[in-house]
């Protein structure tokens, strides 16, 4: 078995929203007529599509540990990615939580019913992930549809707070990041 894999998605700039591209969509759409037209033309792919842009994600497949989280949140470049860090922690009680350890779900993401995700599914009434990859993803996906609007630190607390089922979230999640020095200068 390959040590990663790939997956296409399309963003589109207006709205700031992922949309995976199914390979067998690609190859009915692009491949196939591109097969009858590249003698003739010189087109790109990509400028057919109704989206600006196309995000090929790579995931490698590593052991979890917290530093390969760490590097891994950072190399996204997600919006504060200290608060990332502070939720995957807070979500998954310090990484020993039944809902990460048996659904790879590091931020105790429910199933999206409306965003492009990559849950496979819901067990113990949150989503499940083949990876924990896919789940800071799919965390990725969560801030791109959602916090797009969000410019400070405070209006993404004041975000979290909304979804979160704990008063006191913002707190605990501020404790967090001072008493781990998550963020950097």
């Amino acid at each position: 078995s390959p040590k990663g894999f790939s997956m296409i998605y399309t963003f589109n700039k207006n709205s700031l929203e992922f949309k995976k591209i199914r390979y067998v969509n690609v190859a009915k759409r692009y491949v196939l007529p591109l097969l009858i037209i590249i003698p003739l033309l010189s087109i790109s792919i990509v400028s057919q599509h109704e989206y600006e842009d196309v995000v090929y994600v790579q995931v490698d497949k590593k052991t979890f540990n917290e530093e390969n989280l760490k590097q891994m949140i950072y190399n996204m470049n997600l919006k504060f990615p200290h608060i990332a860090m502070a939720q995957a922690i807070l979500e998954s009680n310090n990484f020993k939580s039944n809902i990460f350890n048996s659904n790879n779900n590091l931020f105790g993401m429910k199933e999206a019913r409306v965003r492009v995700n990559l849950a496979t599914g819901t067990k113990h009434g949150h989503a499940t992930y083949d990876t924990w990859e896919h789940s800071v993803l799919d965390y990725a996906f969560w801030v791109a549809s959602y916090a797009r609007e969000c410019r400070t630190e405070q209006e993404f607390y004041t975000l979290l707070s909304k979804y979160a089922e704990d008063r006191d979230y913002e707190t605990k999640l501020k404790r967090i990041v001072s008493a781990n020095k998550l963020k950097r200068n």
